[in-house]
């Protein structure tokens, strides 16, 4: 019975662990859309300016804000070249 309730208590903590998995998938792809620059039709510049004071230029790419202490973005920052 114990081994029962164990196994049962383990699916369902990695059912869960799914269903909020797929939730920060689904935040991400909002928060980038409100993070781009892409809406405003200005080209990223060293400073940034089209992101206010909360943005950084990545590699040369797209200008991508700052929300608190990370990045959001929909995919991972390659590294740059130098």
């Amino acid at each position: 019975m114990k081994v029962a309730i164990l196994f049962l208590s383990i699916l369902v903590l990695a059912v869960a662990s799914e269903s909020i998995e797929e939730s920060r998938d689904d935040f991400a792809v909002e928060e980038l859309g409100r993070a781009t620059c892409a809406g405003q039709d200005q080209t990223c510049k060293v400073t940034c300016d089209c992101c206010g004071e909360r943005g950084e230029c990545v590699c040369g790419g797209p200008c991508i804000c700052r929300q608190g202490n990370f990045l959001i973005a929909w995919y991972k920052l390659a590294s740059c070249k130098k």
